[in-house]
């Protein structure tokens, strides 16, 4: 897992200004697809949070 400084980097990329000290780590959710078999349409999309 990188840790802040590279993520400050990686974040520079997009906004060269960006300051570790304005920032904060947040954690997020996981989100899983799952695709069935359909006959009619050949499969549909399920999203599980």
């Amino acid at each position: 897992m990188p840790g802040p400084q590279d993520r400050l980097e990686a974040l520079k990329d997009y906004l060269p200004e960006a300051k570790l000290e304005d920032w904060d780590l947040e954690m997020a959710g996981q989100r899983v697809q799952v695709i069935k078999k359909d006959k009619k349409v050949g499969g549909s999309g399920d999203y599980i949070n």
